[in-house]
Parts: structure tokens; sequence; C-alpha cells
């Protein structure tokens, strides 16, 4: 009878996780299997992989997706493996599991299942307004804009350019307690800020701003004339305010193309798309052609260095995602390149794809394996109830699978909602918001006012803002179940409800433990009142025994029976039937989620288990006292403590966490990294950092702080940061890439002359060893063994010893000491010390390779083996000459070898010999030309 396994989840499956949780992988077999069971995967790779990534872009280096670990997986019982990894790390990641028997290897049929990380913050609550700056100005009250005078249009007739007054960010910050406190909306997205043509290929009466003449200045339009502060300065007065209020900022980005006459014209002509008789290629999208802008040519990757500099000079501004307008036109090679290029400073960054206009499986994959975040759902053009239940059981697969869809109620591309009536902007509103994943809902600027012009981006509507009639109230109701209610969170699921009302559309919902039950049901006739009567077995208990409406702008009527539960709903009403929840617990969810994963990461760089804790009373125990938690559980601390500590230079180990307390919300941004902090018990901010990695080397490191408040302060100061190596300060890394020669003799003529650029060699002197092979007197040298090379394997990693990896050089009474510091994956490193010199009176060299003991929780344990493959080139001539290939080296030299247990000898004449010997295995490997191995397994 064959065998039968079960290996979950199966092979090709897409999941999508957050960082903090675990990632829970099992084989089934038979009683009969008898072997071990494997997991190869790349997860928290996440360095090496973007690395790997931009190195191939930049250098031109083949990608070798390295980063490649098999992980046993234990028995859990007779028929069943299972293992729990913690996810860590933000990114794309691919893992596939097999089985081992009788040495030979079960793999499943079907692609790599893939992982996808994402940002704990953005678990739940992730409501968007998104602000066109624009329209802040003189036109912000008005329901109608009047139509241009006749003094513009003849102005306009004579060729001048009249350009009305634009909203500012400094009105736009005005607003921001109606946008974040009011409202509920926790992320700030702007339509571009770009500066945009102004007179020549100018649409429209202001142009658009997606015609951006360049992808990182700020277009003056959008800032008050102020000599105390210059356009971008008031931009990030508008990110602090942003900031201030726990929100964040989004703004609206199109790399696809630039406007006419834009910057790049004149610095990269060279990047322009071109038709086949040469003109500029304009792109566009549904049958039109955006005349106003210049496609640039995405097939350039110098393009897309430069484009994800752009990108990363907004996120040293402080924007914490961006919306990819076009997003499905440009490669998704270029995509991956700059989205690593971003994450290898800001892994936090979101990236919003608008893919309208191209196909779902270009979106899925740009989710996918270009790891972007979040995509622009259709569900704006999905109508009647049908239309609607198919296109929510597609959103639900690609939100927990890919990438979140975001449900937006209105943008600027679509009709105003109001245009059809007010009823209908409500409906539509609610049914986006209600059917959100994590929360991802969004509304344009007016939403909220039942603002009906519609938003043209070459001119500056009106927002109908402060209108009697709206639907502040609801939205505000609304955005309070998606921030606070569990149902709305990360892992909640959606089923539909089948019933005979035509008009109603209803379903469940409930959070991933199942505890917190919703029934929710929304009439999508906005001209006729419905009902429907549902069983009560079909209801959750806890809904049909207390539930309550939760929707307080609702007027919907309940009805409940012994039997059966009616919902009486007006035209475009909706209900949101469940137990009262806390209303207050804006961003505590996520707040926590954060905290599980700061003390997973900082209890996992210091060697302590974490997985068995209790998060439960464990966070708390973080935020009663930071401080106090992590010295109780042995894990090294350095406080930095505001403002006493800006004046002074706070020394900080790779061993310890550095902490800062600040009294009041802050922002740090060190090495590469941007943090905000949360508020512990006691009353004070708290960051709470760990280092990527030690840097080798003992420096100093900026770091700035901004202190939110009234009014935004900026401050800055330095750490020392120290290495565990052993390694002489001298403020910055020694200068080990200039080489130095050692040259060590034997008393007897002999010499080594060896680069301390190891293993690099610069003359054709340099040797380990040139003999005298005259016992009389002096003459020239020989050289037969010319150069060793040392590789360091560990897993599936396997790096030279050479000048990338070496920290420390010297010469020592002739001796050459070199210590080379490897990484071995997973964030761990080890030392090898490779000392190299001559025996007095011999015609030898001798290499020692140590492994240096571990002392920091960055150096893989001592007990872990490594494994050392020694590499060494021979030669056979005088050392005033050098050795030249021809067609029957090889075959003549391998005839002069003879083999060993633990070395070789070559005998190329009967008047000399080199002989090889060492401590371990010597392995003849025939297909390295002219060269051979000796393996050491370091235990």
């Amino acid at each position: 009878m064959s065998k039968q396994y079960k290996f979950i989840p199966e092979s090709g499956s897409k999941i999508l996780l957050y960082a903090g949780d675990f990632l829970e992988v099992k084989i089934k077999v038979d009683n009969a299997f008898a072997g071990k069971a494997y997991i190869r995967n790349n997860i928290n790779q996440a360095e090496i992989r973007l690395e790997d990534i931009i190195e191939e872009v930049e250098s031109g280096r083949p990608n070798l997706d390295r980063g490649w670990f098999d992980f046993e997986l234990p028995r859990t019982s007779e028929t069943e493996f299972s293992l729990k990894i913690p996810l860590l790390k933000i990114g794309h990641f691919n893992f596939k599991l097999f089985l081992e028997e009788n040495d030979q290897q079960i793999w499943p049929d079907g692609d790599n299942c893939t992982v996808n990380v994402e940002p704990p913050q953005y678990r739940s609550g992730n409501t968007i307004y998104c602000a066109f700056v624009r329209q802040f100005g003189p036109n912000k009250k008005l329901k109608k804009t009047e139509a241009d005078s006749k003094t513009i249009e003849a102005l306009d007739k004579e060729g001048y350019t009249v350009i009305p007054p634009s909203g500012k960010f400094r009105d736009l910050i005005q607003e921001l307690d109606h946008i974040v406190n009011t409202l509920g909306c926790n992320i700030l997205h702007l339509l571009p800020i770009n500066p945009t043509p102004t007179t020549y290929a100018r649409m429209g009466r202001f142009g658009s701003p997606y015609a951006a003449l360049d992808f990182t200045a700020i277009n003056p339009e959008l800032a008050e004339f102020d000599l105390s502060a210059t356009p971008l300065e008031q931009f990030i007065e508008l990110v602090d305010a942003v900031h201030s209020r726990s929100a964040k900022v989004f703004i609206d980005i199109a790399i696809n193309h630039t406007g006419w006459a834009a910057k790049l014209h004149e610095t990269h002509p060279d990047w322009i798309k071109r038709n086949e008789d040469g003109t500029i290629h304009q792109p566009g999208a549904w049958g039109t052609v955006w005349e106003d802008l210049t496609e640039l040519d995405h097939t350039n990757k110098e393009l897309w260095i430069y484009l994800a500099d752009v990108f990363l000079t907004w996120c040293d501004r402080g924007v914490d995602g961006f919306r990819c307008d076009a997003g499905y036109m440009i490669p998704e090679p270029a995509w991956k390149y700059i989205t690593a290029k971003v994450r290898q400073r800001y892994p936090d960054t979101i990236f919003l794809l608008e893919g309208l206009g191209g196909p779902w499986e270009t979106t899925e994959s740009l989710l996918n394996s270009g790891n972007l975040n979040w995509a622009y759902s259709e569900l704006f053009q999905n109508y009647d109830k049908s239309q609607i239940s198919h296109y929510m059981d597609y959103s639900k697969l690609v939100s927990k699978s890919q990438g979140l869809m975001v449900h937006y109620a209105e943008t600027h591309d679509n009709n105003r909602l109001a245009a059809e009536s007010v009823t209908w902007a409500k409906m539509r509103t609610s049914l986006c918001a209600l059917i959100s994943h994590n929360g991802a809902f969004g509304f344009t600027n007016g939403v909220e006012w039942y603002a009906d012009e519609k938003i043209f981006v070459h001119r500056s509507s009106g927002l109908n803002w402060g209108a009697k009639e709206n639907q502040v109230e609801h939205i505000a109701n609304l955005t309070s179940l998606l921030n606070n209610h569990p149902s709305f969170r990360d892992g909640s699921t959606i089923k539909l409800i089948n019933h005979n009302t035509p008009s109603i559309l209803c379903f469940t919902r409930t959070d991933k433990y199942n505890e917190s039950p919703l029934l929710i049901a929304i009439n999508l006739d906005c001209k006729k009142s419905a009902s429907l009567t549902l069983e009560r077995h079909s209801i959750p208990n806890a809904i049909t025994e207390t539930g309550t409406n939760l929707i307080q702008t609702s007027k919907a009527k309940i009805e409940k029976n012994q039997d059966a539960f009616k919902i009486n709903l007006d035209a475009g009403d909706s209900a949101v039937i469940g137990n009262p929840f806390d209303a207050n617990l804006k961003d505590s969810y996520n707040s926590r989620k954060m905290a599980e994963l700061v003390i997973m990461k900082i209890l996992s760089h210091s060697g302590r288990e974490y997985i068995n804790l209790d998060m439960s009373s464990e966070v708390p125990m973080l935020l009663e006292n930071p401080l106090k938690y992590f010295n109780d559980k042995e894990v090294f601390t350095t406080l930095w403590q505001f403002p006493k500590d800006l004046q002074r230079h706070v020394l900080f180990s790779p061993y310890s966490v550095l902490i800062l307390k600040v009294q009041g919300k802050f922002r740090l941004k060190l090495q590469t990294r941007q943090l905000n902090s949360f508020k512990a018990n006691d009353g004070f901010d708290y960051i709470i950092y760990k280092p990527i990695k030690d840097n080798g080397f003992n420096s100093y490191e900026e770091i700035e702080i901004t202190v939110f408040g009234k009014t935004p302060q900026r401050y800055k100061s330095t750490l020392l940061c120290l290495t565990s190596d052993d390694v002489p300060f001298e403020g910055k890394l020694p200068d080990i890439h200039t080489p130095t020669n050692v040259l060590d003799t034997n008393d007897r003529g002999g010499m080594m002359h060896l680069c301390l650029d190891f293993p690099n060699f610069n003359s054709r002197y340099d040797c380990l060893l040139g003999a005298n092979l005259s016992k009389e007197f002096p003459e020239n040298r020989h050289i037969m063994w010319r150069r060793v090379r040392i590789y360091c394997h560990h897993q599936a990693i396997t790096l030279p010893l050479d000048e990338s990896t070496l920290i420390s050089s010297q010469a020592s009474q002739g001796k050459a000491e070199l210590v080379f510091r490897n990484p071995v994956g997973q964030g761990h490193y080890v030392r090898i010390k490779v000392t190299l010199g001559m025996i007095d009176n011999e015609n030898a060299t001798i290499a020692k390779i140590e492994r240096i003991p571990s002392e920091s929780e960055v150096n893989l344990p001592d007990n872990e083996p490594v494994h050392l493959f020694i590499r060494t080139d021979i030669e056979d001539r005088n050392f005033h000459m050098e050795t030249k290939a021809h067609g029957n080296l090889e075959a003549v030299w391998a005839k002069c070898l003879s083999e060993s247990e633990k070395g070789f000898t070559f005998s190329p004449d009967k008047s000399r010999y080199l002989k090889m010997d060492s401590d371990v295995e010597f392995v003849h490997e025939p297909e390295w030309s002219y060269n051979h191995f000796l393996r050491i397994e370091s235990e």
C-alpha cells in the first residue's frame, strides 16, 4: 500500500499575515513513515532578499536568491509534524514543505507557497481621507463653482495665463481635527503635490497635478508666501500635524509619466518614451489619451534607480505610504526593485496600487511578487446585489492572500455620489465601509458634505463644506466601528446570508476568534424601503438575544420573535446588529499587537524563549514599565531620556536594547529606521529599538527626535554605537582596503609575501610559499603555493572569507593575522581568525584557522557547527616569471598529483615537490581546474 502524505498549507498557497503573527505549517503522514519533515524557506530573511534584488539591478549581479534555509518540523504525534514560525520581518517570502526518508526527499507537486508579511500597525482602522489640497481654498464652501468670468475668458483668448488662488497646506492643517478626530480617519491621502505646467501644455485652469514637472519638488501654489518657511517646510508642517494626531500621510505619485517640459526632459531625455516616428509617446487609458503627459521608458534600469530615490526622498520627509497612480503600467521588475530599495530603509512603507484599467492578473502579481501592499478595489462599479456579492468573494480572497483591497466609496476619477442623490451617497458610503477588509475604506474630501460637483483635477471644484445636510455623524459612526470593533480587524470573516429580498445585501462578520459577531443588512434600493426575515437559528445567539443596531444614524426597525428575526430598512438605509463595544479604543488593538512584536523581536535577538509567552499578560507588564520589563528578562538596556541626553553621547552597545523616553508623543529617525512612540502607563512615551545588525566598528550615529505638541519640534543628538568586535575605535571603519603586505622569511632564503586585503594578490611576487630550493646558498625563489581561498558554509549560505568580510588585519612578527566576520543567516555571524606564516629553517608555510568564541547574540552560538572549504592554488615557476595556461597544462599537472587521506603531493619534477598536509579530511574535486579542496568541519 502506498504511503499518504498531506501538506498544510498546500503547495501554491498564498497567505497574508502581519509581523508578530506565527505561520503554522503541518505535514500529516501514515504510521509507517519513519523519516523527518522539513520546510525550505526564506522567511524573515528580508535583508538578504532585498540586497539580492537591489544588487541585480545596480551591479548586474545575478540574483542568487540567497536566504533559503531548511528547518526541521518536530514530530507532534505518530502521524503529524508541526512547526510555528514567528514572522518578524516585513516583506514577501516563499516556502515549501517536504519529507525525507532513507536519504530520499519527498516533495509535493505544485508551486512554492508564499506569505506576504505586512506592517502590524495596519491590522485595522485603515480609513483613508483623500484630500485635494487645491480645493481647500476659496471654493471650499461652494456647492457649485462659478463659471469663468467674461474678463478671464477674454484674457484666455489673448494667450494670458490666469490661475485663481489655490488651497494651501496650512488651510488643510486647519481641518485635520475634523478629518482625524471627528470623522475618525487614520490616513490622509494627498493627490499629487508636485509642480505642474502653468503655461504651455497646461490643461484646464490650473493644470493637472498628475503632470508632474519634478517628482521631488513641491508645487509653490500649495504654500503661502512666507519667508520663515519654504514650500517644503510647509508640507512638513502638514506631515507633523498629521503625525501629532496619531494618523499617517500617503501621497499620490505618478511615476509612469511626467508633465510636458518636466525636469527629466532636460536631464535625461533618453528616459522619455518615443513613438516609432520619434515623437514623444503620450499615455492613456480607457480609450483616452492624456495629452498633457509624456510617458517614461521603464525599460531603462537607470530610471528605476532614480525613481527609488524619489520614493526614499519622500520617506525621509516623513511620508508613510504612496498611492501609485497607473501603477499597473510599470513593469513588475521595476516595482520589485523600487519596493526593495524603500523597504531596506523604511520597511513599514505602504504602496497602494491604482491598478484600475489594467488586468486583475497584473494587480495580483504586483501585490504578491512585486511586493506592493494594497490595491484599489472595483467595488465602486458594482451595483446590484448579484454584482456586489460576486465581487465581495473576490476581494475577500485577494485580501486574505496577497494584499488588502481598499474600497473607495468615491475617487476623483468618478462622478460625485451625491450627484445621484444624498441617499445614494450615504448608502454607497455605508456599503464600502461595512464590507471593508481590516477597515480599509476610503473616500474623497466633500463626501461627508454631500458635495455633488465632480472633481476635475485641472480645476478647483466646490466642496460644499459645512453644509447643513451632511453625513459627518454617519461616517463618524462607521469609522468608530472600523477602528474599534473586533470584526473589522485582521483575520475577521465575512459570510453572505441567502434570503429572498432582492434589494437587501445581508451578511455576518466576526473576528478571528468568533467572539464578536455582527449581522449587517444594507438596502441597496435608494427609492424604496424593504424588509427581510431570517430564521433565528441561522443567526448567532449573541446577535438574536442581546444585539442592537450599532449605527445611531440608522432608522432601521428590528422585530424579534421566537422563530424569526425581521429587519425593516428605509430606502438606502443600513443596520449593524451586535452587542455594544468600547468606542474609545482607537488604535489600541494595533498598539497591543505592535507591543507583542517588540517583545518577540527583542527576546529573539537576546536568545530567550518567547513563543510560549502569554502575551495577554506580557504586554501589560511591558506597558507598565518598559525598562523594568526587559531588565527582569535579563536583557541589557540603554536608557535615553529627553531632554537631558540631547547634549550627551550616550554609549549604545549591540548587546543592549535602546529605550528612549520622552514626555509626550514623538518620532525617532536612527540609522535606517523611522519609529513612532507608544504611551506607557507612567504617562511617558517610549520607543524600544534593537539594531538591525552590529556594524563591526565603533561609530557615531546621529538621531533625530521629533517631539509633537502644539508645535512639533525637531532635535538632533548623537549616540556612540559600539561594536562587539575587537576593533580599535577611530570614529570610523579602519581602512582595510588599502593593500598592505606582510613579508615573512624562513632564515634560509624562502619567503611568504602576502597582501592583507586577503585573498587578493597584486604582483607576481605575492605567494604563500616562495621556496629557496638550494640548501647551500640563496637563489631565485620558486613558487609552488600561490594562494589559498577559504569559504564559510552554514545551512544554505556559502560566502568567501575576503575583503568584504575582513574586519581586522595585521602583521605580527612576520605572521599575517586576519579576522573575518561572515554572515551565516538569520542575522547571525561567525568570526574566524586566520594566521599565516613560515616555519623557521624550512621551506614551509603553515595556515592556522580558528573560530573565535561567540561573545554576542548576533554571533552564531558556539554549539552550532559551520563548515570551511579551503581551496589551494598551486603553481610551478620561478618567482620572476608568470604561469601561462595552455591546453595541456591541466592534464600534465593532474599526473603530478598523489593524494593522501589528509592532503596531497604535487611533484612536477624530480628536483622539487609540494606537500600539502592538514589536520582534517582532504577531498579531491576534479571539476575544479588546477585546484583542490580541504574541508574543515568546526564544532
